[in-house]
């Protein structure tokens, strides 16, 4: 390595440490690097216990049945045919 790369690479180890110095105030940038990092991890498959409670969905009420859905579809069947008429 000659003189320039040395320098070079010292001036860049010192402004790493200068910035981590520096970053130390901000916790914004801490919770940043925690989101970022579940990120890759979710994107690699490693993703965490989702903490929602599974679905569950309630009875079907007594009044849905399917002999109403079949009256209403033949009504719209009767009503289409007379618009085609």
């Amino acid at each position: 390595m000659d003189a320039n790369e040395e320098r070079r690479l010292r001036v860049k180890q010192e402004s790493i440490q200068i910035t981590k110095e520096r970053e130390a105030p901000f916790s914004f940038w801490e919770r940043d690097k925690i989101k970022m990092a579940k990120k890759a991890n979710a994107e690699a498959g490693l993703v965490e216990d989702c903490k929602r409670p599974a679905f569950k969905a309630n009875r079907m009420p007594d009044f849905s049945s399917i002999r109403i859905y079949a009256e209403e579809m033949q009504i719209q069947e009767e009503a289409r045919l007379k618009r085609i008429h």
